[in-house]
């Protein structure tokens, strides 16, 4: 997809979109005054009483689109439905090459209907043998709507990398090929550092270490720098990069294709500062993100090892399969040295987060009630579902071990609160901390990576 923006309707188009949200009736006989024809009679009559319909007609061999929004009261959910309808019909449709998307002219919705239709346009076939037809899709708003709608594409070309970056396959994706996709990027501003592995070991981050033992793939930690002002302390975003989870010695069963995902926690706080510095915000950020690949061999950690992490205390590996909290773990104390303002990291990290909310829901949790506030409503700004869970102290006695300060995890069914738990251990003292599970909802076996939470987690960012 090629994708632009114009002040104008281009009559040369051979389809036309047109998202209505009020004056249904006017706006219909503004259209066809300004292409000089008529729509089928009873068009209007056809959309009364209806919200969020959608409907195509052909008239002198041109396609046009019309999509009725609830008039009531128009919102991001409505316009959610309507642009999935509508792009189901561009993608799948052979016969449409060039596309205008007239706007919904309302400016608080165009930046969403942007990175919407881009959304949903989006598809990974790099590896299919397949023949596709490149379609040009203008996005037609009055002119001072321009730079909106601009930098909108900006942003949605930004988490569709992110989602390619989830959906390459793990014998591509490994540490090494993420390492080299992030040095790509183009935006300005952005400090990359990148600490190998003998560096690692000289800073005992023992724990990531561990996790990567039975891989041939190296590890690293990358810290990607956004510093625009002086002496402010940096919010700093964790993203769990397990590029494969096989489960270690505790291996996975059953169809486990999707763990090449693991990693979307890395890709997603790497998006983040990627939008931090297209939009130049007055923040500082850093995004932490250890990668590593949870595999077996003779080297790999076992369950009942004991492994003294980076903040010193000794943890008994319980299950091997518990392994993103651990090199969350070590970057979490590692991140002293950052002097955060806020700690926030993003991870995959539980099964259970999908389970408990049928894959519809972000799960948080954290020591921070107001900054939580703050995420669930830039979700309902954002029209991304945020759910807080409790971190009850009588949780704690689910991670004692007998022989070490702490085990990985419990047999506890408290499994996603389990995990905060763990990761709560390792945050520094007197630093805010929310813990963001996207396990059930960064991931769709049909579609692919979905980029689920990008929008408002960067929301966040420019509120706090």
């Amino acid at each position: 997809m090629i994708y632009n923006y114009s002040c104008e309707i281009n009559k040369q188009t051979d389809t036309y979109v047109y998202l209505s949200c009020s004056n249904f009736k006017k706006n219909i006989k503004l259209l066809e005054k300004r292409f000089s024809f008529k729509f089928p009679k009873g068009l209007v009559e056809h959309f009364s009483g209806e919200k969020n319909k959608v409907s195509s007609f052909l008239i002198n061999k041109k396609t046009f689109i019309i999509a009725k929004v609830n008039e009531t009261k128009c919102s991001k959910n409505d316009l959610d439905i309507i642009l999935r309808k509508v792009c189901h019909i561009i993608k799948t449709e052979k016969k449409i090459t060039s596309v205008n998307i007239i706007l919904t002219p309302i400016k608080e919705y165009i930046r969403y209907q942007v990175l919407k239709v881009i959304h949903n346009n989006y598809f990974f076939i790099k590896y299919k043998d397949h023949e596709t037809t490149t379609k040009k899709i203008t996005f037609c708003a009055v002119n001072k709507l321009k730079n909106i709608v601009l930098n909108s594409i900006k942003e949605a070309e930004i988490i569709n990398d992110m989602r390619d970056m989830v959906n390459e396959p793990g014998n591509i994706m490994n540490s090494k090929y993420f390492l080299e996709y992030v040095k790509t990027f183009k935006e300005t501003g952005l400090k990359l550092e990148i600490m190998k592995k003998s560096k690692l070991k000289k800073e005992k981050m023992n724990l990531i270490l561990a996790v990567n033992s039975g891989s041939k793939n190296e590890p690293y930690l990358l810290t990607l720098k956004w510093m625009p002002l002086k002496n402010k302390k940096p919010i700093v975003l964790l993203g769990k990069g397990v590029t494969f989870d096989s489960g270690g010695m505790n291996i996975k069963y059953g169809d486990f294709t999707d763990m090449k995902t693991d990693m979307t926690g890395a890709a997603a706080v790497f998006a983040l500062l990627r939008f931090c510095a297209l939009n130049k915000i007055k923040k500082n950020v850093i995004a932490v993100m250890p990668l590593v690949e949870n595999m077996i061999n003779e080297k790999a950690h076992r369950p009942g090892d004991v492994i003294k992490s980076h903040s010193g205390k000794n943890v008994e590996i319980t299950n091997t399969d518990a392994e993103g909290r651990l090199i969350l773990a070590d970057s979490l104390s590692y991140s002293k040295k950052l002097n955060p303002r806020c700690l926030i990291d993003v991870a995959t990290l539980t099964g259970q987060a999908g389970s408990i909310f049928d894959r519809l829901s972000i799960v948080v949790l954290g020591n921070n009630k107001s900054l939580i506030k703050k995420y669930e409503e830039c979700g309902e700004e954002m029209n991304e579902k945020v759910w807080e869970l409790p971190l009850w102290n009588e949780f704690r006695k689910n991670l004692d071990s007998q022989i070490a300060d702490i085990q990985n995890s419990s047999k506890s069914s408290a499994g996603v609160i389990n995990a905060a738990m763990f990761l709560q251990e390792f945050v520094p003292p007197k630093v805010d901390w929310m813990h963001v599970d996207i396990a059930g909802v960064s991931y769709d076996k049909q579609s692919g990576a979905t980029g689920y939470s990008i929008l408002s987690l960067y929301d966040l960012l420019t509120k706090i």
